[in-house]
């Protein structure tokens, strides 16, 4: 529906791949020979990857100071490709690659890239064009980051044990919420006057210590 609203010339029609592809991320600098002409491409740029007679879009990415590739193809080509990228490495699981999420400080979909945070609070800032025009929630940005109006801030969190609830406080007063939580570790966003380094708030009956600012 929001494609359709905000398109005024194209025809639109959205469809879900989700079992007709496949998608793999690869970390680490283990994959150059695999991708040699990924070396001097740009972040967030892709192309297209050509193996065994299949075509793949390959985008080459980072987490924090890790280098990755995306590798995006048809589902029938996952288990080869599962067998090829197990050769170089450890494959995660869910839970292992949330964790790492979590320690390398990423926002991720669905939990700290929402509607309900704007795309300064979550540290996006270098994904914004201001000088772009024309585009979903531009002024709203725009505007917020000219008169310096962002009053919340994503950050990394620390604690001991389980956080018993989302709410983050100080004082008694709601200051943050959770977003994502697992091990002791997690991202959340609290208000600029609370974000500080090494600052413990309260969950609950918990104390939780910002470790980390992930945004300006």
């Amino acid at each position: 529906d929001w494609i359709e609203f905000y398109t005024i010339m194209e025809d639109v029609t959205v469809k879900d791949v989700s079992t007709e592809t496949c998608h793999f991320r690869l970390i680490g600098d283990s994959w150059e020979d695999l991708f040699p002409t990924m070396t001097d491409l740009p972040i967030h740029n892709s192309f297209i990857w050509e193996f065994e007679g299949e075509s793949f879009i390959a985008i080459k990415e980072e987490m924090s100071s890790f280098p990755c590739v995306d590798v995006i193809g048809t589902a029938g080509v996952k288990n080869k490709l599962t067998q090829v990228f197990s050769t170089k490495s450890n494959s995660l699981t869910l839970e292992e690659f949330t964790q790492l999420r979590l320690e390398l400080g990423i926002p991720a979909f669905g939990y700290e890239l929402t509607e309900d945070f704007n795309p300064l609070e979550a540290g996006l800032i270098s994904h914004i064009n201001f000088n772009k025009g024309c585009y979903i929630g531009q002024e709203v940005v725009a505007r917020l980051n000219t008169y310096d109006k962002v009053q919340r801030k994503l950050v990394r969190l620390s604690w001991e044990g389980i956080p018993p609830e989302k709410d983050i406080t100080y004082d008694g007063h709601l200051v943050g919420v959770i977003t994502s939580a697992m091990n002791g570790a997690g991202l959340g966003f609290v208000r600029n006057s609370h974000a500080e380094l090494s600052k413990e708030l309260e969950c609950g009956n918990q104390k939780v210590m910002v470790t980390e600012i992930l945004a300006e």
